[in-house]
């Protein structure tokens, strides 16, 4: 996942099908769209991204704070962890009982640039426990 897997990162396969009807019989059309890993061209731009502190078990969310020096919207995903992102927010999800503590977290913050104009940033990493 993310900027490094040169297997899936810059390929996305879409599928547009018709049924078809009296006048028109049915279709399929794919295609491969594909994308560069990285936009290399343009102005640099660095990522902050706030440290996240460890977290007590039972907390339902953490808001993301991340900024780019080129003013763009920064983007989030779980790497490892128990929790998904919203709207900027770190959504905890269920801990299975007997689960030994503590349990580490990796979020990952990126942004993407603008093809041309500014190019993409390095994705900076935070991780951090929920503890007990």
């Amino acid at each position: 996942m993310g900027f490094q897997n040169q297997k899936r990162s810059n390929v996305i396969w879409l599928v547009a099908h018709n049924e078809g009807d009296e006048q028109y019989k049915s279709a399929v059309q794919q295609m491969e769209l594909k994308f560069p890993l990285k936009n290399t061209q343009g102005t640099a731009q660095r990522i902050t991204f706030e440290a996240i502190p460890n977290q007590k078990i039972g907390v339902r969310f953490y808001d993301l704070k991340g900024f780019s020096t080129a003013n763009l919207p920064v983007h989030f995903y779980v790497k490892e962890g128990p929790a998904y992102i919203e709207n900027g927010r770190l959504i905890f999800t269920k801990i299975p009982p007997k689960t030994k503590f503590p349990v580490k977290i990796t979020v990952v913050a990126w942004q993407y640039g603008v093809a041309g104009k500014i190019q993409t940033a390095e994705p900076v990493e935070q991780s951090f426990e929920i503890t007990k």
